[in-house]
């Protein structure tokens, strides 16, 4: 994948990841914006909202464009985001095997039910490394649940793990 493209998703992913998460409620006047947006609209609310930031902006002689403005539901954001992840993943994996320790290209893995491997994966943040993973019917899921193995978007190379005795041979 050419560079030019490789950063233009890589600033698309950062940008969108601002708002990968829900905002908090206002402490002191989350009550009043719920009732005015359960009024007149929660659409209009924020839209209007941003216009009046993006006035204010103008009228303070600040340039526009430093206002929130009204995004895409955080549904959209959220499967834009594994799209792009697993793209990126995808453009930063090496087109080789990763070392001289028999790693190939995870389309090569064996696809049978609780079948182990170790999986190189690029994940989320520039986290990279080497995981335990199992085959789970329709996809490669971590052998160990937790927020690291988690963040695994797309395992992109694979060898067979050291316990297997066919790794031996």
């Amino acid at each position: 994948m050419n560079s030019a493209l490789i950063a233009a998703l890589r600033e698309c992913i950062e940008t969108l990841s601002l708002v990968e998460h829900p905002p908090r409620v206002d402490s002191v006047h989350g009550d009043a914006v719920r009732e005015l947006g359960s009024r007149i609209g929660y659409g209009a609310l924020m839209s209007s909202a941003s216009a009046s930031w993006r006035a204010a902006l103008a009228e303070r002689g600040l340039p526009a464009g430093g206002e929130f403005v009204a995004g895409p539901c955080h549904g959209t954001v959220e499967r834009t985001l594994k799209l792009a992840r697993e793209v990126m993943a995808v453009a930063e994996a090496p087109d080789e095997p990763i070392d001289a320790e028999g790693w190939q290209p995870i389309d090569s893995a064996p696809k049978i039910d609780d079948q182990r491997i170790l999986a190189w994966c690029t994940a989320a943040e520039s986290l990279h490394g080497i995981i335990e993973m199992i085959w789970r019917g329709k996809r490669w899921a971590p052998v160990i649940e937790h927020p690291w193995t988690n963040a695994c978007l797309a395992p992109t190379h694979w060898r067979p793990t050291f316990d297997d005795p066919k790794a031996r041979s």
